[in-house]
């Protein structure tokens, strides 16, 4: 429940948007020659290979830098699951479902009273449609197993 408060005030405020793009620029990354060199550094851990307990410490850093693509990769197309997910929900609803969503989270700092008066209907119906709203959102989340 608080991945997906997490993932709509990002999306509202923008952060999701530019977490896409530094993923983006991050998983398309080419590593250069000099970041698989390990002479002039101190290797803590390395890779073993099969056969007679020799280390191989280009090979493990190797791996390591694979893994790191992969987790980038993996972070980038989370994200741009979410961000769909999110604004096919949100294209469903009209703008004032969108609106008590924006103040049962608290997005534009205002209270849900606040959000209410802007409104003009009473508190309780906008935490029971932001709360109404949230779910629906969630519960597209859960079924996309984000």
């Amino acid at each position: 429940m608080k991945r997906t408060e997490e993932y709509l005030v990002s999306f509202f405020t923008g952060e999701l948007e530019r977490k896409i793009k530094r993923y983006n620029k991050k998983k398309n990354q080419k590593w250069p020659d000099s970041y698989y060199c390990t002479l002039n550094s101190v290797s803590y851990a390395s890779a073993r290979s099969d056969t007679n307990n020799i280390s191989d410490s280009t090979g493990y850093r190797a791996t390591k830098l694979a893994d790191l693509r992969l987790e980038r990769e993996r972070g980038y197309n989370t994200y741009l699951k979410v961000k769909k997910a999110i604004e096919k929900r949100l294209s469903s609803l009209k703008s004032v479902e969108v609106e008590y969503l924006k103040g049962y989270l608290g997005i534009r700092g205002q209270t849900i009273t606040q959000t209410a008066e802007e409104q003009g209907t009473w508190s309780g119906k906008v935490k029971k449609e932001g709360q109404r709203v949230y779910k629906l959102i969630e519960i597209k989340l859960i079924k996309l197993n984000i």
